[in-house]
């Protein structure tokens, strides 16, 4: 079996097993879930050709399919989505963090004394660490599917 159809298949199978285990976390809870601003870090240099604007695409694509709107701009005065991709320069491997970020303020000044101004509340994990192949389309499924993740625990937190 190739590298490309392996790193599929323990895609797949980790997206399939993901989707019966979907939690409720209130620490995910908006007033208005349909909006949601995300930070997308800045994508170096590599040679699979992924760029920032690609991570950017991928992730306005899975939040408008889910009905959820989003502005890569700016961000929210009280939480937003940080996306995160590393890649190594030499296009090797990756690394994809997908996680929901609260700012402290309404929050008791204990809070903000241990963790600044920002701090990611209790939710699931959506990481993933990979190689790539050589190519772009391996970190932007891998994206996919954290994100896939991340929605599924936000969606089920916030509908009722």
């Amino acid at each position: 079996m190739n590298f490309k159809r392996l790193s599929l298949v323990c895609l797949l199978l980790s997206l399939l097993a993901s989707v019966g285990w979907a939690k409720k976390y209130t620490s995910l809870k908006v007033p208005n879930y349909k909006i949601l601003n995300a930070l997308v870090e800045v994508v170096t240099e590599n040679k699979t050709g992924l760029t920032t604007e690609k991570v950017e695409n991928a992730l306005k694509l899975r939040l408008l399919g889910n009905g959820i709107k989003t502005n890569t701009e700016t961000e929210s005065l009280s939480h937003y989505l940080y996306v995160n991709v590393n890649v190594l320069p030499n296009g090797a491997a990756y690394n994809v963090t997908v996680e929901f970020r609260r700012y402290v303020f309404g929050y008791p000044k204990e809070i903000s004394d241990q963790t600044g101004i920002r701090f990611s509340p209790q939710q699931g994990t959506y990481n993933v660490l990979g190689l790539t192949g050589g190519s772009a389309s391996f970190i932007i499924e891998a994206l996919n599917g954290a994100l896939d993740k991340f929605l599924l625990d936000y969606l089920e937190s916030n509908i009722e």
